[in-house]
């Protein structure tokens, strides 16, 4: 009997601590993304460069990194502090974008998260809200209906110029880095 008290009593030691160990636990937390005037000037510049060297009827290839969409964001979000989001965080990945942020509202500070599958359709850039939180709670239905029409409309609104000259054919999100291929017209 002795035997098998020591036993429970070790697996009830070892669980707990090798459930702390990385790839051990249920939710691992997702790793910080550092926000820098740099990544933003790397990213515009490339941005820039794939605009002037892409002739007409020639593929292009844009590729966006976590640091450099999530340090674009958050300076922007600094430059109005009275927007009620912050510690904005962007990951690229399996496919998704996902957004999390810290939202004040009413002297209370909620995480606040969403998900997004971007996709191609009719050479446009569109996308599906895969999910909404704030705090442990699902955003209803018709929320998340009503947000996708505002970001699809926000989209349009700075991609038009660029779609107008680009035909964008695919995009791809794995590892970290958001890639669209496309032609110019």
């Amino acid at each position: 009997m002795k035997k098998h008290t020591w036993i429970v009593l070790l697996f009830m030691a070892i669980v707990p601590l090798a459930c702390k160990l990385p790839g051990w636990s249920e939710k691992n937390p997702l790793a910080t993304i550092p926000v820098s005037t740099q990544a933003v000037k790397t990213m515009e510049a490339n941005l820039e460069d794939t605009i002037k060297n892409t002739s007409h009827g020639s593929e292009f290839q844009i590729a966006i990194t976590e640091q450099q969409l999530t340090s674009y964001l958050a300076l922007k979000l600094q430059a109005n502090p009275d927007y009620p989001v912050h510690d904005l965080r962007i990951y690229l990945r399996d496919g998704k974008i996902r957004v999390i942020g810290t939202v004040d509202q009413a002297n209370m500070a909620v995480q606040a998260e969403f998900i997004v599958r971007p996709f191609v359709e009719a050479n446009r850039l569109q996308y599906d809200v895969i999910s909404a939180k704030i705090g442990p709670f699902n955003l209803p239905q018709t929320f998340i209906e009503s947000m996708k029409q505002e970001m699809q409309s926000a989209f349009e609104e700075q991609l038009q110029s660029l779609e107008k000259n680009y035909q964008i054919d695919s995009v791809v999100i794995q590892d970290g880095v958001m890639t669209l291929k496309g032609i110019k017209n």
